[in-house]
């Protein structure tokens, strides 16, 4: 069967748009996942987030297009990200705001685990039957294929729902969001405008773009709209990966500019994979922050390389002097002990959280947190 004779295709404005949103999502993913980068949990979740978007996106390019007919094989090869994309963003957004991940994170992903086992039961259908899945979506009037089932495709009948069912799953992890965002406004001192930092103020526009095209899909979902038109939601997103790779850029060049130190460094990109893990290990399993006589000639002996190269891959990598680093990992250890073990003088807590002294941990809590480590404890209470 020649499918290309029975569909039009159209290369126009709109699949120019989405074709560069693709290319634009999959390079920056490919950047943000790299393993010298997802040292950041913030790397590691926008990554994938624009990972599953340039995914979704090139579905979305080749119905669109009408190329899908040379790949039947990919029709709703990206449904399975329905069920992924709000557990990404929900973490994305719990570590830009400085929040803890659920120490289960795995059980997030079940339901998406689940659905692409789900999906091999359509996946296993002949090229007439995803032929005619394409055209129920994209030309709804046009005459239908006869065509053999091999297994019934949706036994459990999820996918004849799965626009509804996608969208109330991916809500509830918007509303997990926005009551994150407001705990951390009322008890951390967050801001989302005026005075606040800009990684969280970029945060607040990057969410309202979100709902702006969030709300698309719903109209969509609950009013009978079908799938043709989809690349109006597909420009959207491109919006929001170009609002994205603006971002990764912007902090790019800043950094090249604030690193313009290290022009002259040997520090390779291996070595820097290497420090990355070393840091990892130090920092999250053996705590080392903890020690209130560490120092920078300190971390690189036990990372195992100079003191110029632990700088530069703080600096470059993570975007923090070495004291801001070690200080934000106390603040967040004193942060679980203020809250923990309430009868703690502020003192002890800043002892236990490797400060010095009372002074240096109450001007670098407030530094971090926008409260003094009382003011903390006392909101939460």
């Amino acid at each position: 069967m020649n499918y290309q004779e029975l569909i039009p295709q159209r290369l126009d404005i709109f699949a120019f748009i989405i074709f560069l949103g693709i290319v634009q999502g999959f390079f920056f993913s490919i950047f943000l996942l790299k393993k010298s980068n997802r040292l950041n949990p913030k790397n590691t979740f926008l990554g994938l987030f624009l990972l599953i978007n340039a995914v979704v996106l090139l579905e979305v390019f080749l119905c669109y297009s009408g190329l899908i007919v040379h790949t039947l094989w990919l029709v709703d090869y990206s449904e399975p990200t329905n069920f992924l994309s709000g557990p990404i963003l929900y973490f994305l957004i719990l570590s830009f705001i400085g929040r803890e991940l659920p120490k289960r994170k795995i059980l997030h992903y079940l339901p998406f685990v689940f659905y692409t086992l789900y999906m091999v039961f359509f996946f296993v259908q002949g090229q007439d039957y995803k032929f005619n899945a394409y055209v129920d979506a994209y030309y709804p009037a046009m005459e239908k294929l006869d065509y053999q089932e091999i297994i019934d495709p949706d036994p459990l009948g999820i996918k004849a729902y799965i626009n509804p069912i996608s969208v109330i799953y991916t809500l509830i992890y918007i509303l997990f969001s926005l009551k994150a965002i407001v705990d951390a406004v009322k008890t951390g001192g967050l801001k989302l405008f005026k005075g606040a930092t800009k990684d969280i103020r970029w945060l607040t526009y990057f969410l309202l773009l979100g709902l702006v095209n969030f709300t698309f899909w719903f109209v969509k979902s609950f009013t009978g709209l079908r799938d043709v038109q989809d690349h109006m939601s597909a420009v959207l997103e491109t919006v929001i990966i170009y609002f994205v790779g603006y971002k990764i850029l912007s902090d790019r060049l800043s950094g090249v500019k604030n690193g313009s130190k290290y022009a002259r460094s040997s520090l390779t990109q291996e070595r820097k994979d290497q420090i990355g893990g070393r840091l990892e290990t130090l920092m999250n399993q053996e705590q080392v922050f903890l020690d209130s006589e560490l120092s920078l000639a300190a971390l690189s002996q036990k990372v195992g390389t100079s003191n110029h190269h632990v700088s530069q891959y703080l600096n470059e990598i993570i975007g923090k002097s070495f004291q801001d680093y070690i200080n934000e990992l106390r603040i967040d250890e004193a942060k679980k002990i203020l809250l923990e073990q309430e009868h703690l003088k502020i003192e002890e807590v800043a002892e236990m959280a490797g400060f010095n002294s009372k002074s240096t941990f109450n001007t670098a809590f407030k530094k971090v947190s926008g409260q003094t480590p009382s003011e903390f404890r006392d909101t939460r209470q």
